[in-house]
């Protein structure tokens, strides 16, 4: 039709690509002395979308389960004694212990009590590298996991740090960890927590 104008198409501009389309096809109802000009807008605009996308925001970038993000996930304490601590800090926490032992492959000093915990010592002034409970105490994670608890609670608390599951002598155990501490939980047949360990990464000093 005499005097009618060709609609612009709309077309979505999602990169450089489609926006140096888009600019071209509104040219279709504009003189030509105007083509030159659009061009280059088109041409300019298009460099600098495609430039800012060959970096990636550092918050895209998958962090792998060993990264920083990880540290720190999992507390230092277990029932009231945390790794570290001195023995007149853990005689503090617990008393004195009910049998003083040694670490077997280790010659450390081990304590264990008749209320479930056995706490492990290394180093020349020995301080605390595992702490290990069983029942009857009922002594929780700073998590907030404990005995008797379930496999599906383990997992809702540390399920960000990738459980691993192991099987042994058909009982489950799951362990999660980071670059200065694991925690092993053994469950029982009927998927109650059986035991928990706490113990340093790489492990005694």
């Amino acid at each position: 039709m005499e005097g009618a104008t060709l609609a612009e198409p709309r077309i979505p501009i999602r990169d450089g690509i489609a926006l140096t389309y888009a600019a071209r096809s509104s040219t279709l109802d504009r003189p030509p002395h105007h083509l030159d000009v659009t061009h280059r807008i088109a041409f300019l605009l298009s460099a600098v979308l495609l430039s800012g996308c060959a970096v990636v925001p550092r918050s895209l970038v998958t962090a792998s389960p060993s990264s920083s993000s990880a540290v720190g996930a999992i507390g230092r304490e277990l029932g009231g004694v945390a790794l570290g601590e001195t023995q007149a800090q853990v005689a503090a926490t617990l008393g004195e212990p009910t049998r003083k032992t040694i670490s077997h492959g280790l010659g450390s000093p081990r304590w264990e009590y008749a209320s479930g915990y056995a706490v492990a010592f290394s180093g020349v002034q020995p301080t605390v590298w595992q702490v290990e409970a069983r029942p009857p105490v009922l002594a929780r994670t700073r998590e907030g996991f404990g005995l008797g608890d379930p496999t599906s609670k383990f997992r809702t608390l540390y399920g960000s740090q990738q459980p691993q599951e192991f099987s042994v002598e058909g009982l489950t155990q799951l362990q999660v960890s980071t670059p200065t501490e694991v925690l092993i939980v053994g469950f029982s047949r009927d998927d109650r927590a059986d035991f928990v360990i706490l113990r340093t990464e790489p492990g005694p000093p």
